[in-house]
């Protein structure tokens, strides 16, 4: 029967609240997401000489809102995984977890590594993707506005 890494309390507590936070941050800007698109319509139409230059500007921001939190979770992503595999076994010594958890060594950690490197790497391709849309959709966007 394998080892079981007990949960933290302590990190189960944070992370509890930490979604709780974001969930009450969600709804907030859920609230305040009709008057703040309009807010930023009329801030970009207020000057008709940077109409584009302003709509780039939008598009910008957008793409580091979604690119910065995905390229983080793919580091992190990455660093598990190397830990996973340098150890063989997951989840590494010292790392904390939130529930109890079945340890793995061997072969079968290597893979849970492996694959989460694969993710990881499939974060960065998701970034690249996503740069490489919102960089066209503002070029579109900021011709027509022109």
């Amino acid at each position: 029967m394998p080892k079981i890494q007990k949960a933290d309390p302590l990190l189960r507590k944070k992370v509890f609240i930490a979604i709780g936070i974001c969930a009450i941050i969600g709804v907030i800007l859920l609230q305040i997401e009709k008057s703040l698109t309009f807010a930023v319509a009329e801030w970009i139409v207020a000057n008709q000489n940077q109409t584009g230059l302003r709509v780039k500007i939008v598009f910008l921001a957008i793409t580091t809102l979604f690119v910065v939190p995905l390229s983080a979770f793919s580091v992190w992503f990455w660093n598990l995984g190397k830990k996973i595999i340098y150890y063989r076994q997951f989840p590494p010594p010292k790392v904390k977890v939130v529930k109890d958890t079945p340890v793995l060594r061997g072969k079968a950690a290597c893979k849970k590594g492996r694959l989460l490197k694969l993710f990881s790497i499939f974060l960065v391709g998701l970034v690249f993707v996503l740069i490489s849309i919102f960089w066209k959709l503002s070029v579109i966007f900021s011709e027509m506005a022109k």
